[in-house]
């Protein structure tokens, strides 16, 4: 077994990241039990468990159930700072809230307030076209559904685990297997689009897109056949739970991308786009505050 102390910024709170990530009880791809967080990932290429808690100064330790290398600890180090958003630059966000009259008392009341991210490409593309007109509770199931039919299965102390699908694994599935699994055809249609991208090499990892992300926007919603807007807020940060009409919470959000997209940003139409994702970002602040949700109407 290895043993990885990770430091997070200032104020950062564990409790409300493990009241996020048990949200709902059929999320299969991590487990939540005693003030933990245990999932499975990918470690060169090779499935090992993690098993993450807070200490009293509220660094993060990490447990690995195999003895692993430097290059591995590194690989480990990077999947979870993404994962809980821990090296994203708040002084922008925080000066932006600051002058609104609305916002600006959240930068003190939920000072250092970090979103959960969703660190796969194809997770999180997926994850947004499975969630699209359809409620939480629903969507959880509909994905369930995917990540049990071809996902990789793993047992930890009598408890199942799953990775999420490979494109290729996805890229198998019958279009009846997906009406079972409650997929409607259109999102059939989606998910097949993506998976040939990723799988064909067309769409690269987050850590390349980053690099060139503005293309890759552009080529999502000029394409308009993957769900451009909803894949545009997944990778950079955003989930919502509900329809417009309800309080929204987020998964997933890099504050640091958006403030700097939205400075370089030159289509009108991507420009929207990312004033959809702000406008949605300051309603989840509002929802923190226990406000109306007429006080978005002002936003």
């Amino acid at each position: 077994m290895s043993l990885i102390r990770i430091p997070t910024p200032p104020n950062f709170n564990w409790q409300d990241i493990l009241s996020y990530l048990n949200r709902n009880a059929n999320e299969c791809l991590h487990n939540v039990d005693d003030n933990r967080v245990t999932k499975v990932i990918d470690v060169n290429e090779r499935p090992v468990f993690i098993q993450i808690r807070a200490d009293d100064d509220y660094n993060l330790i990490v447990e690995v159930d195999k003895k692993i290398d430097k290059k591995a600890t590194s690989e480990v180090r990077n999947f979870i700072s993404h994962w809980f958003d821990l090296n994203s630059d708040m002084t922008k966000i925080n000066a932006l809230l600051s002058r609104h009259k609305i916002l600006k008392d959240i930068v003190t009341s939920q000072l250092g307030l970090r979103l959960v991210r969703i660190h796969d490409l194809f997770e999180a593309l997926c994850w947004a076209i499975i969630g699209q007109q359809i409620n939480l509770s629903i969507a959880y199931t509909v994905k369930r559904n995917l990540v049990e039919a071809c996902g990789e299965r793993f047992i930890l102390k009598q408890n199942e685990y799953f990775t999420f699908p490979k494109p290729a694994d996805v890229l198998k599935i019958s279009d009846e297997a997906f009406v079972a699994m409650k997929f409607s055809r259109q999102k059939i249609r989606y998910i097949r689009v993506v998976s040939e991208k990723i799988q064909g090499g067309h769409w690269s990892l987050v850590s390349e897109l980053r690099d060139d992300a503005m293309s890759w926007i552009s080529g999502c919603i000029s394409s308009r056949r993957c769900g451009s807007k909803n894949s545009m807020e997944k990778y950079y940060g955003y989930s919502s739970d509900n329809r417009r009409t309800d309080h929204r919470k987020f998964s997933m959000v890099s504050i640091s991308e958006l403030c700097r997209i939205s400075f370089v940003a030159k289509s009108v139409l991507i420009k929207r786009c990312l004033f959809f994702v702000w406008s949605e970002f300051a309603n989840f602040f509002i929802s923190l505050r226990h406000s109306s949700i007429d006080a978005y109407n002002g936003i």
